[in-house]
């Protein structure tokens, strides 16, 4: 899908479901803005959610700004409108140069799966990202959720991440920072930058749970 002759906010009003492996790309400097239609009082949800480990999506080149999502979950086929994520996936997710800013998860507090949750993305197929910046996803709220990342979990598969900017995410709450990376077979950071992110209860950069971590060139 080339949405690189395209400028501006495309606002989103349901959850897009790809059923096959695919790669949406837009312009080389993310001037597509990808938005829910969710006010931010309101639960809301996805974006991009696969329900099938073996569909691959590859989103590039795409700005995820001022979003909101919610509710619980366990699993990546819980497709209902409380979707943890901007992008969720069953299978592999690939990243390249998107931006992801200032978006926002309310969460279910009476739900008991509520330990799965990500304002960005949720993937349990593995992860690879590129050239991508995870801006203001913050929240101040004191409520304790295991498994929590700001901005991203990843449950399963393969964690790569190349030349990526983190900054100014976190929580104050008893939970994860940036990343959560569950049951993962590897992760990788190489080239990173890690600025004003903040996280009570565990790491403010990451939370590894199973696997080797390997980080390269990090400032």
């Amino acid at each position: 899908v080339d949405l690189s002759g395209f400028s501006g906010t495309l606002t989103v009003d349901e959850v897009l479901f790809p059923a096959v492996s695919m790669t949406i790309k837009g312009p080389a400097d993310r001037s597509v803005v990808l938005k829910t239609s969710i006010a931010s009082s309101s639960k809301g949800h996805s974006i991009f959610t696969t329900t099938d480990s073996a569909v691959a999506l590859t989103l590039e080149n795409l700005a995820f700004k001022d979003n909101v999502t919610g509710g619980w979950g366990s699993s990546a086929t819980d497709n209902d409108d409380r979707h943890p994520g901007v992008v969720r996936t069953a299978g592999p997710l690939v990243l390249k140069n998107c931006l992801f800013d200032n978006n926002k998860l309310i969460k279910d507090e009476a739900a008991d799966g509520s330990k799965w949750a990500s304002a960005n993305v949720f993937s349990s197929g593995g992860l690879s990202a590129t050239d991508c910046a995870f801006t203001g996803t913050f929240d101040n709220r004191d409520s304790y959720y295991d498994y929590y990342g700001e901005v991203a979990i990843v449950a399963g598969g393969a964690v790569g991440v190349t030349n990526c900017v983190f900054s100014g995410n976190g929580r104050t709450g008893q939970a994860t920072g940036n990343f959560a990376c569950v049951d993962t077979a590897s992760v990788s950071f190489s080239g990173c930058t890690f600025e004003e992110n903040l996280a009570q209860g565990g790491g403010a950069v990451m939370t590894v749970m199973n696997g080797p971590v390997v980080f390269k060139e990090i400032g």
